[in-house]
């Protein structure tokens, strides 16, 4: 994790020193009044004049609109640039800047968010790197017979975790970032691994949230393996898993719309070993519902952060699964809205909250929570 962090601010101070010293601008710029430079494997640039320095995210590998030119990061300006007297205080901003992964503070991560298109993949592998560390703090909370204060502490430990987590993969996750996600999600061997599935299981809807956008954002190339997921599901919740995935997908895709609606209308055949066979097509029908809604896709406007208290995979018999319940507003909302600003209630459990939340979702009764009367609900 911290060679990750390193990464993130080694870009971001180079960038930031550009900002702040006159003389490194020059440096750069080489005589030319105005250069992007490209950074290498992401969709963007990194543009400096005289005046200042910004990335800009671009879909295209063609050159920003002039006065600027293009140059190649040579190490003479890079030496340069890592010289200037005003290193130090780029490093600094850059350690401030890294804040907004590290705790949950709206302002501090829209700040970080701008510099999105620069760090984005190093980004995801500090997500990917929390993943694995995730993992190896629910094993031991589910196997150490610790109690007491011990255990309270690495539960609060594994959501705070979740939370950058969660920062994460939405800093990575930005609309440009699809060229490269597709290659990403081609790297990955599919058999317990999605996008989302990290954010669905923990059982909380801010989570599962995040899930489904970063879905969306990976787009139609990845309906083959969440289709494949799906097919080999063997429990309700990597099926649910899968179907919000491929709902969000298709929601922020209409091409997509119909190969989706097949999809899971052909999920509700089942093989024997799989648990809870009878949720499936309960499933199916509220993925399915999602689209009956009426008005666009995703309409702009402010998402309500959740209660972590509510249980995505939790059917109510008047509204269904909050898991899909969502998505529409999940798919309309600006990035920074996913954080709480100053004063609002946490999205993730803290204090004495964290030991039950993580029995909810990982205790030895987790499971998918079956609808007492399923059979009039699907009929």
């Amino acid at each position: 994790m911290g060679q990750a962090l390193a990464g993130i601010h080694s870009l971001l101070s180079f960038v930031l020193t550009l900002s702040v010293d006159e003389a490194a601008r020059h440096a750069a710029l080489e005589e030319t009044p105005a250069v992007a430079f490209r950074i290498p494997h992401r969709a963007a640039w990194l543009l400096v004049d005289r005046t200042s320095a910004s990335i800009a995210g671009s879909n295209s590998l063609h050159l920003p609109e002039k006065p600027y030119a293009a140059l190649s990061l040579s190490p003479t300006i890079v030496r340069a640039i890592q010289t200037s007297p005003s290193w130090a205080k780029g490093s600094a901003l850059a350690e401030r800047a890294v804040y907004g992964l590290l705790v949950s503070d709206r302002a501090a991560f829209q700040k970080l968010l701008a510099y999105a298109p620069l760090i984005e993949t190093q980004v995801y592998a500090f997500a990917a790197r929390l993943v694995e560390i995730l993992d190896a703090l629910r094993g031991h909370l589910l196997t150490s017979p610790q109690t007491g204060e011990r255990r309270a502490t690495l539960t609060q430990h594994y959501w705070r975790f979740a939370g950058m987590l969660g920062q994460a993969t939405l800093v990575a996750t930005t609309p440009g970032a699809r060229p490269w996600l597709v290659d990403l999600a081609k790297a990955f061997t599919w058999t317990t691994w999605t996008p989302s599935f990290p954010f669905v299981r923990d059982r909380n809807c801010w989570l599962a949230a995040i899930g489904a956008r970063a879905a969306a954002e990976f787009g139609p190339a990845v309906i083959p393996g969440y289709a494949d997921a799906l097919d080999r599901s063997e429990h309700p919740l990597t099926a649910a898993d899968a179907m919000m995935a491929l709902v969000a997908i298709a929601l922020q895709h209409d091409a997509a719309r119909e190969e989706v609606i097949g999809l899971i209308r052909g999920s509700t055949s089942h093989r024997p070993g799989r648990i809870a066979p009878e949720l499936w097509p309960l499933l199916a029908e509220q993925a399915e519902n999602v689209f009956l809604e009426t008005g666009p896709a995703t309409v702009p406007h402010r998402f309500r952060l959740p209660s972590y208290q509510v249980d995505p995979t939790g059917f109510d018999p008047r509204e269904g699964y909050p898991l899909f319940r969502q998505l529409r507003s999940v798919l309309g909302a600006s990035i920074a809205t996913f954080i709480p600003g100053s004063g609002a209630a946490p999205v993730l459990p803290t204090g004495a909250d964290a030991e039950a939340m993580f029995i909810r979702a990982w205790g030895p009764e987790q499971k998918l929570e079956r609808p007492e009367n399923s059979a009039s609900i699907l009929h």
